[in-house]
């Protein structure tokens, strides 16, 4: 029967081979001369299961023997692995013809495929780790076993997920104790599994502009393959999310903080547009550099723009990494957009158009297009200025500013420069209504002379002196005129 036995620490045993067999020993040559008495055929048997991830270095193959404490430090182990443990009753421990077989290297994969068979089975025993990694499969006749890996957990952010399964293997109760040369009947296994975990970033300045780029970064490390295994293919894959476009050419791939070069280590499948999937695809030489250094980090790195905002203004994106097949998610990113609109009028709310307007962080700085400019707006004819995509980095929001640069024609800038300033906080989503109000003094008429007022005395005093002075110059000039004849 399977039961799980309970009070061992959750340890691992520290670099003994991914499928070491207890058995291994009796499987390198015929039975030792100096063994004890004979097999005993009814004693009862167990083979107690130690899985554990496997550590970037390979240790000795097992002995069957149990391990200590200090081979065990370190390392982790797995829960929820299912095995299945089944009798090979064509192979008897009893018949040398057996222990020939076993001598020349037969494999539980030989078993499973029928090589050197045909085989016949017993009932096949169902157990699964617990949470130390122990499974104990008790009450079992002296025999050969076939062991597999018949399960593993689904794959979760979290982890531990299994990415690589150790090849089936055998198991020979009981087992010779080397030093000693005694039969033992309770043989301890360390199956190794390769494990994998990834993660997802996001990194970008808080105050930014549709259209303007941000970078993703999905981080995995290289696997460990145990021993028997191989690591068939290694894939990065991102599922855009349909505010995002990819930015071609933005593609960084390291290994160990080594890049990697397109074409010769690793393909490239990017979406033609917005939204769509974003797949790395390690070729034969990119895996051997994952292979020359177990455990390093490899980061994925690409920038997308951002086209879109949503209604809720969040843009979740999650990647993953496909080892062998299985498929490894990480955690799921999410940033956050929102927009606003500004309405500038006069003093009876009607809309003004031509007013120019710059958009500033929240510390008064300018925001610079792609080409280094201040970011300015003008309302349009309705006096409305629509800014379709803000970041606000976070669900709560964030601060710019609107500061007015010209005014419209006819109307004049506020006089205090701190009036003209405008602050404000981009919500995620789309905006219900105008945010931002702002409105404009008109031009002061220009001050004519009202008719009959003094002004227009003045005048006509003017008038009636240059008259009165003309008549002057006229008589005078026709008093000289006959005092001549």
């Amino acid at each position: 029967m399977a039961s799980t036995k309970k009070g061992l620490t959750a340890r691992v045993a520290a670099g003994f081979g991914a499928v070491a067999l207890a058995t291994l020993t009796a499987l390198g040559g015929a039975l030792p001369a100096s063994a004890a008495p004979n097999i005993d055929p009814q004693e009862p048997g167990s083979i107690i299961i130690h899985k554990f991830e496997q550590p970037v270095e390979r240790g000795d193959v097992g002995t069957g023997l149990e391990l200590g404490e200090d081979a065990l430090a370190g390392l982790e182990p797995v829960a929820g692995v299912e095995f299945t443990v089944t009798r090979v009753t064509s192979l008897d421990v009893l018949d040398n013809d057996t222990w020939a077989k076993l001598g020349v290297g037969l494999t539980g994969a030989d078993v499973v495929n029928g090589v050197g068979g045909p085989y016949e089975f017993g009932t096949p025993v169902v157990g699964s780790t617990d949470g130390d990694g122990l499974l104990e499969v008790d009450g079992l006749p002296v025999g050969v076993y076939l062991v597999q890996e018949s399960a593993v957990p689904a794959p979760s952010v979290g982890g531990p997920n299994v990415v690589i399964q150790p090849a089936p293997f055998l198991v020979v109760l009981p087992q010779v104790d080397e030093s000693t040369g005694d039969w033992f009947y309770d043989v301890h296994v360390y199956p190794k599994n390769t494990t994998a975990l990834a993660s997802k970033s996001v990194s970008a300045p808080d105050h930014q502009v549709l259209g303007t780029t941000i970078e993703w970064a999905i981080t995995s490390h290289a696997p460990v393959p145990s021993q028997g295994t191989a690591l068939t293919s290694y894939v990065v894959r991102d599922d855009l999310a349909a505010q995002l476009d990819y930015v071609e050419g933005s593609i960084v791939v390291t290994v160990a903080g080594t890049a990697l070069e397109l074409g010769d280590d690793y393909t490239l499948s990017a979406p033609g547009g917005a939204g769509g999937t974003l797949s790395v695809t390690f070729t034969g030489a990119g895996r051997q550099a994952l292979l020359d250094n177990p455990g390093a980090e490899v980061s994925v790195t690409f920038d997308t723009a951002v086209v879109a905002v949503s209604a809720t203004g969040a843009i979740a994106n999650t990647g993953a990494v496909v080892i062998n097949g299985t498929t490894v998610p990480t955690n799921t990113v999410t940033d956050h957009w929102g927009a606003v609109e500004l309405f500038k009028h006069d003093a009876s709310e009607r809309g003004l158009s031509g007013a120019v307007f710059e958009l500033r962080d929240s510390s008064g700085v300018a925001l610079l297009d792609g080409s280094g400019d201040p970011i300015r707006y003008t309302s349009g004819a309705n006096g409305v200025i629509a800014i379709d995509g803000l970041r606000t980095a976070s669900p709560t929001g964030l601060a710019y500013q609107l500061v007015e640069i010209t005014a419209p024609s006819g109307y004049v800038l506020p006089a205090n420069p701190a009036d003209r300033v405008h602050s404000f906080t981009v919500a995620p989503g789309t905006p219900a209504g105008y945010e931002v109000t702002v409105e404009n003094e008109q031009v002061p008429p220009y001050q004519l002379p009202v008719t009959g007022g003094t002004g227009q005395v003045a005048f006509m005093i003017g008038g009636f002196g240059l008259v009165a002075l003309a008549l002057g110059f006229a008589l005078a000039r026709r008093r000289k005129e006959q005092a001549q004849a």
